[in-house]
């Protein structure tokens, strides 16, 4: 299936060979290997993940406006011309830690078994998280990122100036994914790829908080996370 899979992206894309291929393709192609092992023996979730991984790559790769929406075919979405341009480092580093945590818990079931729950589990957040990329590239625009609003607060939610805020973006096993530091301090931004899960915390000198989430990141193209702090 993989070799079909990537056949359909080389073909959307006009790309000669496979080896040309950017990062975001193998890291999509590694999602629907897994998948499709599991779809071939009838798990829902699976399929589900075979079908927005190619959903998304056709999206990625014939991209489309906020203003001109594509029609759909019964294959995915239709492509509209664009000039070839990859999505940004961070969407296309989110899509490789999802193809690494989904095949690191593959790992653990035996080829000729049927999946633990933790597997059809993770089938599941890997396929909505795709599914939130395929919507709001659809809608915003091609493997964009969203600006995501970090504040550090009271519990009356007022805003306590002097904290560092750190996150972390990983959606099924926790391991990976590198811990990354808001620039600023206080009140601040990051840029995150939509679908991506993600765990929150501040600290300042001495003192650090929990962690919070993991928090979904989804469109309106704003989205805003308190960090409480003491």
């Amino acid at each position: 299936m993989l070799r079909s899979w990537t056949a359909l992206v080389v073909g959307i894309t006009g790309l000669s060979s496979v080896v040309c291929a950017q990062d975001w393709q193998e890291s999509l192609g590694r999602i629907a290997a897994v998948a499709q092992r599991y779809c071939d023996r009838k798990v829902a979730e699976a399929c589900n993940t075979v079908s927005s991984s190619t959903a998304l790559a056709q999206g990625l790769s014939g991209g489309w406006s906020s203003s001109s929406r594509p029609k759909q075919s019964l294959g995915g979405w239709s492509a509209a011309p664009r000039p070839n341009q990859p999505p940004p480092k961070e969407y296309s580093e989110n899509l490789d830690s999802l193809a690494t945590e989904l095949e690191t818990v593959a790992q653990a079931v035996p080829t000729d078994g049927q999946p633990k729950k933790e597997l059809v589990a993770a089938f599941a957040l890997v396929g909505r998280d795709l599914e939130a990329k395929s919507t709001d590239c659809e809608t915003f625009g091609m493997g964009r990122l969203l600006q995501v609003t970090l504040r550090t607060v009271h519990s009356d939610n007022t805003v306590v100036p002097g904290w560092e805020v750190l996150y972390k973006c990983s959606l099924i096993t926790g391991e990976t994914g590198e811990e990354m530091q808001a620039p600023g301090l206080t009140a601040t931004s990051a840029q995150l790829p939509p679908g991506a899960t993600c765990r929150f915390r501040a600290r300042k000198a001495a003192q650090e908080t929990p962690s919070i989430g993991p928090i979904p990141i989804f469109a309106p193209s704003n989205v805003a996370v308190d960090i409480p702090v003491p």
